[in-house]
């Protein structure tokens, strides 16, 4: 379980960390942060990317989502993991 966890936040890390924008992406985390409920006991998993990706990036976020989907089923439901997909480059 642990080495699964640790597997999700390298690929977010990556998938982060793989694309290069013009926009600032602190802009587009508060504004995600002020319209979602903070909810103390929860992980938050954000994948940024612009509008143009490449095959990586398609490829992390499709692997992420797989993993949630497989293993974390009921996490996700009970809003104990919550998955964004966001694109920096929308206003």
């Amino acid at each position: 379980m642990n080495k699964l966890i640790y597997t999700i936040a390298i690929i977010s890390s990556l998938i982060i960390m793989s694309c290069n924008s013009n926009v600032s992406t602190n802009d587009t985390v508060e504004q995600v942060k002020s319209d979602a409920v903070i909810n103390q006991n929860r992980l938050e998993i954000f994948a940024f990317h612009g509008t143009r990706q490449c095959e990586t990036c398609i490829n992390m976020k499709g692997n992420t989502k797989a993993t949630l989907d497989k293993y974390f089923v009921e996490e996700i439901k009970s809003g104990k993991i919550v998955y964004q997909v966001i694109d920096v480059d929308d206003a």
